[in-house]
């Protein structure tokens, strides 16, 4: 989470973002929050990656 809040200070805070992780822990998942950022535990079925990126696809068009 803090090379994400790294880059929205670099490029904006509009940047679109997804956390994908094997933290299951209610701080991990509060402060994803706090930053608008979705989590997506491990392990993953691809096809939860792809639905969570064509999400957050249209929100990286708009931001540019």
């Amino acid at each position: 989470l803090d090379a994400i809040v790294k880059l929205r200070a670099i490029h904006g805070q509009d940047m679109p973002a997804v956390l994908v992780t094997a933290d299951r822990s209610s701080e991990v998942r509060a402060t994803a929050g706090r930053l608008d950022v979705p989590v997506i535990n491990k392990p993953l079925k691809p096809a939860v990656l792809r639905s969570m990126m064509a999400r957050v696809r249209p929100l990286a068009s708009a931001a540019e």
